[in-house]
C-alpha cells in the first residue's frame, strides 16, 4: 500500500533523516557530465539501492541527467524518457560500479528502474505498477515528476531540483536523506 501524505506536508523531508547537499549553479547542456558524475559517485556511496527523485519543469534537464549518470554506471542501452510507457528497466554491464562489500548486491546492482509519472493521474496506479515490490528492492529507482503524489518515499533518497532563470542554463540542487539510525543514540 502507498502511504499518501496530506499536501500541505513535505513529505519529501522527514524529521528522522539526516541528510548532504550540494549546488551546482550555471549548469548548461556542455556541463552537465559534471553533475552525472557527482550523482553516480552519491548513489554508489549509499551502498544501498536507493530512490532518485527528479523535480523540474518540463525541459529542465532531468531525462539528461538520468540518461548521463546511467551510462556512466555502465548502462550502455539508448536510455529515453518513459512518458508513454511510464517506466523502463535498464541494465548495466559494468559490475565495477558495484558495492564492494557486498556480493549479493554486486549480483543485482545491475538492475535500474526509470519512472515518469507526468502521465498519471491517481496513486492507485503506482501500485498497479507494482512500485513497492521494486523501490530500494531490486534496484535504483530514478522518478521524473515525483512531486506529482505527494506520498513518503523510502530510504536512501537522492532529491534533485531543477531551477532555471534564464534558457540555457540551470541550477541543480542535489540533496542525499538517508534514514536516521536511532539505535546508536
Amino acid at each position: 500500500m502507498i502511504l499518501m501524505m496530506p499536501k500541505q506536508v513535505d513529505c519529501f523531508l522527514m524529521t528522522d533523516a539526516t541528510f548532504f547537499e550540494k549546488t551546482f549553479p550555471s549548469i548548461t547542456e556542455e556541463n552537465m557530465a559534471n553533475v552525472a558524475d557527482y550523482l553516480k559517485d552519491r548513489i554508489n556511496s549509499l551502498r544501498q539501492y536507493c530512490i532518485i527523485l527528479l523535480f523540474g519543469e518540463m525541459g529542465s534537464g532531468k531525462t539528461t541527467l538520468i540518461r548521463l549518470t546511467l551510462n556512466r554506471m555502465g548502462v550502455e542501452e539508448s536510455v529515453n524518457s518513459p512518458t508513454f510507457a511510464i517506466m523502463n528497466e535498464y541494465h548495466s554491464a559494468n559490475t565495477q560500479n558495484s558495492f564492494p562489500n557486498s556480493q549479493e548486491l554486486q549480483k543485482h546492482f545491475q538492475k535500474f528502474f526509470h519512472y515518469d509519472f507526468y502521465r498519471l493521474v491517481d496513486p492507485s496506479e503506482l501500485e498497479e505498477l507494482g512500485t513497492e515490490e521494486v523501490w530500494c528492492k531490486e534496484g535504483h529507482a530514478f522518478i521524473e515528476w515525483a512531486d506529482k503524489f505527494p506520498i513518503v518515499y523510502p530510504y536512501p533518497q537522492i532529491q534533485i531540483h531543477f531551477s532555471s532563470d534564464n534558457p540555457l542554463s540551470r541550477n541543480i540542487s542535489i540533496r542525499t536523506l538517508e534514514k536516521e539510525d536511532r539505535s546508536k543514540s
